[in-house]
């Protein structure tokens, strides 16, 4: 009884999506604020809010969707801690932010909610910015100045 290794990691991936979702969904309880409660997002002092657009089944991408966006969650908080908030797929915000009103197939689009400015876009350049260190870097520099 050998499972094939596309079924294995077809299942972390489902595995990983859904803790990922329920994850997003107990971080709205318990009394803090939500994003949820005001679109536009109202401008907190000192903090800078981003919002990801990415495609939720690139499932035969080299890397899960979900590993991507906490590769950029890490590594936001690793360079700017407090300063930066980003939420993604904000179902509110797509409506805004995308032409369809949904994610799109093969996007990473990452855009300043305060400013409207769109800092990177995966549709329009080709490129993963989380494929690696140095494309991850990059995509850090670009947000930088935005962090108050």
């Amino acid at each position: 009884n050998m499972v094939s290794s596309a079924s294995v990691k077809a299942a972390v991936r489902e595995k990983q999506a859904r803790l990922m979702k329920e994850r997003a969904r107990n971080r709205g309880q318990g009394g803090k604020k939500t994003i949820g409660a005001q679109w536009p997002a109202k401008k907190e002092e000192g903090i800078t809010l981003f919002h990801v657009e990415y495609d939720e089944d690139q499932g035969n991408a080299p890397a899960s969707p979900i590993y991507r966006i906490e590769k950029l969650f890490k590594a936001s908080q690793n360079r700017f801690g407090h300063k930066i908030r980003i939420i993604v797929n904000y179902k509110k915000a797509l409506k805004d932010y995308s032409p369809i009103g949904n994610y799109r197939k093969n996007s990473f689009e990452v855009i300043n909610v305060h400013t409207n400015q769109r800092i990177f876009s995966m549709l329009q350049t080709g490129k993963n910015p989380v494929e690696s260190d140095a494309d991850l870097e990059l995509l850090l520099n670009k947000m930088a100045p935005f962090i108050e």
